[in-house]
């Protein structure tokens, strides 16, 4: 088994939202919604497509190892 794309993308997505809030070093809240990290979610999607096209094997090893991990 492994973890779909689309959720280490959303992951991923969270992720760079929760960094980006603090990159002044002060907590700027942003509202976590499909208008401001959609384009940040589809580059993860497709960073995560190419990796799988270009490593197919090593990706699924990957991708198996973090189902195992949740």
């Amino acid at each position: 088994r492994e973890v779909p794309i689309p959720m280490v993308a959303l992951v991923a997505t969270a992720l760079y939202a929760s960094l980006r809030e603090w990159r002044t070093g002060d907590l700027q809240t942003t509202e976590f919604s499909t208008t401001t990290y959609f384009d940040v979610y589809r580059n993860h999607i497709s960073t995560l497509e190419v990796i799988r096209n270009d490593r197919e094997s090593a990706f699924h090893k990957m991708m198996a190892a973090i189902y195992a991990q949740a």
